[in-house]
């Protein structure tokens, strides 16, 4: 996983911009998606590089593989959106909790980048309106893993590494192993505290800053 860390901080310069385009034009938005992803796999194919696309190792690679997964960060905007502007939509118990066991559990058997992010797409959209999903995803202990997610989703591969390559020889391989996931979940929640939560905390203060306005005079 630590290779899409890379795309993961491209995308994160390309927020704000992409967010200004979805807010000016949904289907603009698809559009320049669908044209990103065109791009990046014309490019990929032009230098003849094969799957999986992980790392573009050339300025040109590195652009291909950019422009190929974009669309699925913007796929995630688009979610999002839709999700914020249609609060009022009610979704059937029963069709929410079949829904997303279909596409949460479909998505793992599809060979293909973009069908997997559009089914996990569908899952979200389904548990993020009300219903028993979305209550059992607002318990304390759901609702926490929830907050520590992406600190969870940095920091489990490392603790993996370590434990198979550190504390293995000593403890063997099963015990080692079975200290990961509790070792990753206080990890995470340590990290959520020291590093998320503040710059959270910093970036709404400073997006209050530059909408304050300012006195005249």
């Amino acid at each position: 996983m630590s290779w899409s860390l890379a795309l993961e901080v491209r995308f994160s310069l390309l927020l704000y911009p992409l967010t200004m385009v979805l807010r000016w034009n949904r289907t603009a938005f698809v559009i320049l998606s669908l044209a990103t992803y065109a791009a990046g796999w014309g490019l990929l194919q032009a230098l003849d590089m094969g799957q999986p696309y992980q790392s573009g190792l050339s300025v040109p690679g590195a652009l291909g593989v950019t422009l190929f997964y974009l669309p699925g960060f913007c796929l995630g905007m688009l979610a999002g959106w839709l999700v914020l502007n249609s609060s009022r939509v009610t979704v059937p118990a029963w069709l929410q909790v079949g829904g997303f066991l279909i596409a949460a559990l479909g998505g793992r058997f599809l060979h293909d980048h973009y069908l997997a992010a559009l089914s996990d797409a569908a899952a979200i959209l389904l548990v993020a309106y009300p219903g028993p999903m979305q209550r059992a995803l607002t318990h304390s202990i759901t609702s926490w893993l929830g907050k520590v997610s992406y600190s969870l989703y940095l920091i489990h591969f490392p603790l993996l590494m370590a434990a198979t390559f550190g504390l293995a020889p000593y403890v063997g391989l099963i015990p080692a192993l079975a200290c990961v996931p509790l070792m990753s979940l206080l990890a995470a929640g340590l990290m959520y505290r020291l590093t998320e939560a503040p710059g959270m905390a910093l970036g709404k203060a400073l997006t209050a800053l530059r909408l304050k306005p300012v006195a005249v005079g």
